[in-house]
């Protein structure tokens, strides 16, 4: 290789740069334009091998870009070159990613860190240099040349070719920009075709020069019937002053952008409720036109009234239901209640909202409610019933069957609970009699078929003689019947025997207790 300071003509050195130069700021592209640049180099400095490596995730990776003097002598060492990979430190071209600065060896058959010396040696290769292409700070390239003899360190001549690879690295950034800006436009493009919305584009004239399919589906028009045409041309007759304004604005350079509601009319006369994001297009300090984003309104307007209609239908159904209902936060604070729940416990509405759920519950029935509450904040369930009793404001209990489902919000955490109270004292106190009843007076045995039979007809205020003609059995019969029965419910008379087998439930509950 040539010493720069010593064989080049500051003529022929100008005319270098120059080529560099003009190869740099062509827009051929990079693949392209580094088989010249190889070449120019080789020929500028007297090398008989240059070949470019590409940077990518951290490691140098050969290309088949190449400038060799000899095809034949050098298939060896270019197989050699092209089947290895570098990373910072290894090798020459290593250490050139590793400094970002140029590198020179002075015989490769003798320096240790460079990995293809016998390949080197046998095509009879001497000295080597290598330099990063910089596309700003990072080296997206390396370029390495060789001569057949080795040759003393120039430093005048890597410094130059230091500059040169950042000249070419602006080639790379320019080359990614561009790359950059076409995926952007792409992607833009994409956006612009597949939207849901309405996209328009108006010039400096406020003239449609583009819509989308969207566009065409909303106002029942093709691209060529909108393009050309004043974005007021589609608005309604009320709305025309405000949308000339509004673009008018934005060309003059007096905002930037805008939304706002207003309505369009399609080709078939339909009224359109829309809302329109408009914004001005610019370069620099000049405005280019206008771009528009326009939502249709109606379907938000349709899902809008049949929130507001299934809102007042839930009001309506909980506020007159002649169940207890309230929902309940998280926490348990009631965050709502109908009547029928203040009825119940005696509570008004605005103390209850200033009470949680375990205010109100009989201390027994806490633990069981709470870990029900638990599983369905966790998920692990969606919905629980139970018994359990309230305590009323006047401190006396009452039983309900409590009904509890989960609403949870988009994100999936929890909203809040519904809970359906029913009122089941009566019941309740009748079972608690009945299971009394049993643990104070042990029952010989439960009624025969026939005595349940004889004490529901007595139930039903008929006399004696009346169950025995009905029964086709003698009056003695069923006074013995009638005995056997007082005797298994340890009751004095007939009348509390029939009251008796009632209450434990082996009477229907459409025998009325006897007077």
């Amino acid at each position: 290789m040539q010493h720069c300071n010593a064989t080049q003509s500051p003529a022929r050195l100008l005319h270098f740069l120059a080529a560099i130069t003009a190869i740099a700021n062509d827009e051929e592209g990079v693949e392209r334009a580094l088989p010249k640049v190889l070449t120019l180099i080789c020929t500028f400095i007297g090398s008989s091998v240059g070949h470019a490596f590409v940077v990518s995730s951290g490691s140098a990776e050969p290309t088949r870009l190449w400038h060799v003097e000899d095809p034949r002598r050098f298939v060896a060492f270019r197989q050699a070159s092209e089947s290895i990979s570098f990373v910072v430190g290894q090798g020459l071209v290593g250490r050139v990613l590793g400094t970002r600065t140029a590198v020179w060896v002075e015989d490769v058959s003798r320096d240790p860190n460079f990995f293809r010396a016998d390949a080197a040696k046998a095509a009879g290769l001497g000295s080597a240099f290598a330099f990063p292409v910089l596309a700003g700070s990072e080296v997206a390239a390396v370029l390495e040349f060789y001569a057949t003899t080795p040759t003393d360190r120039d430093d005048e001549l890597l410094s130059l070719m230091q500059t040169v690879g950042i000249q070419l690295g602006r080639m790379i950034e320019r080359a990614r920009a561009a790359e950059a800006m076409r995926v952007e436009h792409a992607r833009q493009r994409l956006f612009f075709e597949t939207s849901s919305d309405a996209v328009f584009v108006a010039d400096a004239t406020a003239r449609i020069t583009d819509a989308n399919p969207a566009a065409c589906r909303m106002l029942g028009c093709r691209v060529d019937e909108l393009i050309g045409k004043s974005p007021a041309a589609f608005a309604a007759p009320e709305w025309v002053d405000v949308v000339e304004q509004s673009v008018e604005a934005k060309l003059k350079g007096e905002g930037v952008s805008s939304r706002y509601e207003y309505v369009v009319v399609d080709s078939a006369g339909n009224r359109i409720p829309v809302e329109v994001t408009s914004t001005a297009l610019r370069d620099g300090d000049s405005v280019l036109g206008v771009h528009a984003l326009m939502r249709d309104l109606r379907e938000h307007r349709r899902a809008e009234r049949a929130l507001r209609e299934s809102e007042e239908r839930f009001r309506g159904a909980f506020e007159a239901a002649p169940i207890g209902m309230g929902l309940t936060s998280p926490d348990g604070r009631w965050l709502k209640v109908n009547e029928a729940l203040c009825r119940m416990i005696g509570y008004t509405s605005r103390e209850l909202l200033t009470m949680r759920w375990h205010e109100i519950t009989h201390q027994d029935d806490f633990a069981e409610d709470l870990a029900f509450g638990k599983r369905l904040l966790g998920g692990e369930i969606s919905s629980y019933q139970l018994e359990k009793r309230y305590l009323r404001k006047d401190g006396s209990v009452v039983w309900i069957h409590l009904s509890i489902s989960l609403v949870r919000d988009d994100d999936g955490s929890p909203a809040y609970s519904v809970a359906q109270i029913l009122d089941i004292d009566e019941r309740k106190r009748r079972e608690l009699e009945a299971t009394d009843l049993r643990s104070r007076h042990p029952i010989s045995g439960s009624l025969s078929p026939r005595e349940r039979e004889i004490l529901g007809l007595l139930a039903e205020g008929k006399t004696s003689a009346e169950v025995g003609i009905q029964l086709g059995i003698a009056e003695e019969t069923v006074q013995t019947h009638v005995r056997r029965s007082m005797a298994k419910l340890d009751a004095r008379s007939r009348t509390q025997a029939v009251a008796s087998a009632i209450r434990l439930g082996w009477l229907g509950d459409d025998h009325p207790s006897p007077a």
